[in-house]
């Protein structure tokens, strides 16, 4: 990947603010919807329809172990009855491993080392919620004003047009908030966000980000090139249980 993306971010994440330590017991847990932002893929999703006599070529060969970073920028969501109480700090998911191109493939050249394969949409589904659990550590959470550090745990599981994420493609992420001794206000042990990717941007793209990752992973592939750069969470569908 490079989400891969949604790479929701490999690594590092911004954390903002001063905690502000609770007098008396928070709500637990506090319901937010809404919850959105816009996803940067420095490594495209990359569809190729004719390449030096091949059809239907996926991804970008490079000599690179590693994709790009992926960036998320969110909004103001709502939590506990609230309109806008609720925001995150911006997010930098650090590069992950490309995949390994396989021999074979036309573009694979051992003497200038070309021999990995990034922003291929099959990678999206095989090394998304990997990707995810290595990188996406925590998150920094603001509602009502309280710092709200949020603990990723497990793997994340994908989710492919269903509940959730209805005609989106996401991932429902599983964590804590980390402690009520560092501040973090909404203190519970069992966090929960669903996180879907709703619309799309880029070269070629049809504005829907699942529909195009299915095309271009085929067997029905498109009838042009594609490449997408970016994807929207969308806030009708994207909520958090703290």
């Amino acid at each position: 990947m490079g989400l891969t993306a949604l790479t929701l971010p490999l690594g590092a994440v911004a954390a903002l603010g001063t905690p502000a330590l609770a007098k008396a017991p928070s709500p637990n847990p506090i319901v937010c919807s809404g919850f959105g932002a816009t996803i940067t893929f420095h490594t495209p999703y990359v569809f190729t329809k004719s390449l030096a006599g091949h059809s239907n070529v996926q991804g970008t060969a490079t000599s690179s172990k590693l994709g790009g970073t992926t960036s998320v920028v969110g909004t103001a969501f709502n939590c506990g009855g609230g309109t806008g109480n609720g925001t995150f700090s911006n997010i930098t998911i650090a590069a992950g491993k490309n995949d390994k191109l396989s021999k074979s493939d036309f573009r694979y050249n051992k003497t200038t080392k070309v021999k990995y394969l990034e922003g291929s949409a099959a990678s999206f589904f095989t090394g998304g919620a990997k990707s995810l659990k290595k990188s996406l550590k925590n998150i920094s959470f603001h509602i009502n004003g309280h710092l709200t550090g949020f603990k990723q745990s497990g793997t994340p599981t994908l989710v492919t047009g269903n509940n959730p994420c209805p005609g989106e493609v996401g991932y429902i992420i599983r964590g804590k908030v980390k402690s009520a001794a560092t501040g973090d206000y909404y203190y519970t042990k069992t966090a929960t966000l669903d996180v879907c990717l709703g619309s799309d941007s880029g070269s070629g793209v049809s504005g829907n980000f699942l529909g195009d990752l299915l095309t271009m992973k085929g067997p029905n592939y498109p009838s042009h090139d594609v490449t997408i750069t970016g994807a929207q969470i969308d806030p009708n569908h994207g909520s958090a249980t703290l």
